[in-house]
């Protein structure tokens, strides 16, 4: 039993237990996760690859309609692009390849929704097909994707044939290189990521208003991936 000070029995908020999930301090917390799985990605591939492996970490591009996207990490080489969507959840997550949100449960029962990734990165592509300078159609049809989940978390997903765009963190690098056909010359490689090292946008006040967007286009279950 607790107490207070006067020795009366204090009330108890069971929400406590769930409080760093919830508001603000939830907000901040989740986005701590983030950041620290996308680090840990990043060390990954940067350590992992090898040479003739470029990797952009945290790149944000202006995207359709005036907003903006931000991509976790992309990865150029001549073997093609590879975008990936890092998800540094404990606890569980649920979804179908058709679904729109997905689901996730954390390890005290919170439940939160989570906007499709497989989509997002389907997203991220179309855009980098639409700022870099190399034809559409040839990115798009050079590019794979992944979705790379913390090893804590536990996957309820029925993908069907976008099974193998989720990937753990420990067989990313693997994945990567099992593309062996070359699709881009070095030449075209270090374009590419000479134009993405300029374009990307670094400032505050950009990135504060695309959580802003995020938040926004979250809260009314917008089609749109950013």
């Amino acid at each position: 039993m607790l107490l207070n000070r006067k020795g009366k029995r204090k009330k108890h908020n069971s929400a406590s237990a769930n409080s760093k999930y919830s508001g603000r301090a939830g907000k901040r917390y989740l986005k701590q996760l983030g950041t620290a799985g996308e680090e840990a990605v990043t060390q990954e591939l940067m350590l992992k690859l090898g040479n003739g492996y470029l990797v952009l970490s945290d790149i944000m591009l202006k995207g359709n309609s005036g907003y903006t996207t931000q991509i976790d990490h992309i990865v150029l080489s001549i073997y093609g692009i590879f975008v990936i969507e890092t998800k540094n959840y404990s606890g569980t997550v649920y979804g179908s390849a058709n679904d729109m949100y997905w689901q996730h449960i954390n390890r005290a029962g919170v439940i939160t929704k989570m906007y499709n990734p497989i989509r997002q990165n389907n997203g991220h592509i179309k855009t980098l097909a639409k700022v870099l300078d190399m034809g559409y159609e040839r990115i798009v049809n050079n590019s794979c994707d992944f979705v790379v989940f913390s090893n804590k978390t536990n996957l309820s997903l029925n993908l069907g044939v976008y099974a193998s765009k989720i990937v753990p963190f420990d067989f990313l690098v693997h994945s990567i290189h099992q593309y062996t056909q070359i699709r881009f010359t070095e030449q075209e490689v270090w374009h590419m990521y000479g134009m993405l090292k300029t374009m990307n946008m670094k400032s505050k006040y950009s990135r504060n208003k695309h959580n802003k967007q995020v938040e926004a286009l979250n809260n009314r279950g917008s089609r749109y991936a950013l």
